[in-house]
This record gives structure tokens, sequence and C-alpha cells, in this order.
């Protein structure tokens, strides 16, 4: 039997901390264009509830506030609470995908790039363009 799920998308909702001493917990939804639209012309969007623990949660935590984009790998999972059933991802690696700000072009040198990363800036000077990139420099 295969259980894995794949989601990527934004995060959507403040996350929700879960701490007993031992183990740490995160709980949030992660905002899925679900690639096509309704009967009045609107984009039909999915919001798939996720849960990570210990390290996974760390990161989600430090480094990915609500609005930036994630692709999270995991299993689904329905646990059985007073209200009823709910059913979750459970993540078990976490790919930073991009965030909403922090890929920004230096107006004053279309060749370089800023990549901010929270406590941390680096400059890419002279990134090559697709156009600049050739057969000879693929590795393959």
């Amino acid at each position: 039997m295969i259980n894995q799920h794949l989601v990527g998308g934004r995060i959507c909702t403040d996350y929700q901390t879960y701490d007993n001493g031992k183990n740490k917990s995160v709980s949030f939804s992660v905002a899925v264009p679900a690639g096509f639209k309704d009967q009045n012309g609107d984009m039909i969007t999915d919001f798939i509830n996720c849960k990570a623990w210990n390290k996974n949660a760390d990161l989600l935590l430090q480094y990915v506030p609500k609005g930036n984009q994630v692709l999270l790998q995991g299993s689904v999972k329905t646990d059985k609470t007073e209200k009823g059933y709910y059913t979750y991802t459970l993540v078990e690696k976490v790919t930073f995908v991009g965030t909403n700000k922090s890929v920004q072009k230096d107006k004053n040198n279309p060749e370089s790039y800023e990549i901010k990363i929270p406590g941390e800036t680096k400059a890419i000077e002279n990134a090559p363009t697709i156009n600049q990139i050739t057969n000879d420099d693929l590795p393959f």
C-alpha cells in the first residue's frame, strides 16, 4: 500500500503550535490552486490541512511565514476527535519553494538578483538568464 501526498502551495493560516516539552508540532493550512474555474469564472482553491512535528515544525516556524510557498511531502492521516474526524497531511519533508517577496531584481543592475533569507542577505551577480545558457553548459 502507498500513502504518499505532495502538497505545493502557499501557507494560508497562522501556525498553531503545540509543545509538551518533549515534542513540538504545528498545524496550518496550505492554499493550493485547483487549476480550473467555477461557474462564475473564479479560480477554485483547495485548502489542505497539514501538521508537522519537531524539526520540520521548527523549520517552518523559523523560515516559512504565512504567504510563502512550500512543497510538502508526507502522508494522509485521519484522527478521530470529539467533534468527528480530522484529515490532514502529516509532513515528512519540507522544501522551500519561494516567498511572496524573497527574490527581488535590482533595478539598477538587471543582471543582479537579491535573495532575502531571514537574518541574511546574499546577492547573485551576473545571474545567467535562460537565453544565456547553451547546450555546452549542460553536464549531459
